[in-house]
């Protein structure tokens, strides 16, 4: 997924949040309509100068919309993530016997990162229960 797909994702989902039609948001953000569908499709490349303009229709700052985004893409190239429903969060968990689960399935596929942040949840959890 590259950057302008990313943004066409968040725009509309954004546009859809707000209710708003194309011609609505494009009348409010003074933004040609066929040039707001082609952007919205991903069919073209979105300016800076346009992002600014639509950003305050939303209640956001431009960098809102590029954050958003930026993390669409991260999650994009993550991958898959284990299923971590299937886990008992009461059950305390030694996070060595994790990592080493993890290291040992990585030829399998297993996002490592994943099952770090797995380990941080169930110790944030944990800590609240104390």
């Amino acid at each position: 997924m590259d950057i302008n797909e990313a943004i066409s994702r968040v725009l509309s989902a954004e546009r859809s949040a707000a209710h708003l039609t194309i011609k609505e948001l494009s009348v409010q953000a003074d933004i040609p309509e066929r040039t707001l569908i082609r952007v919205l499709k991903g069919e073209r490349d979105i300016n800076v100068l346009q992002i600014a303009k639509l950003a305050p229709v939303f209640g956001l700052y431009p960098h809102e919309i590029m954050d958003s985004a930026e993390k669409l893409i991260e999650r994009a190239d993550r991958g898959t993530v284990p299923d971590l429903s299937t886990t008992d969060i009461d059950s305390p968990i030694n996070p060595a016997d994790e990592a080493n689960a993890a290291l040992a399935s990585a030829d399998n596929g297993v996002d490592i990162d994943a099952w770090a942040d797995r380990i941080r949840v169930e110790d944030a959890v944990n800590e609240e229960k104390e």
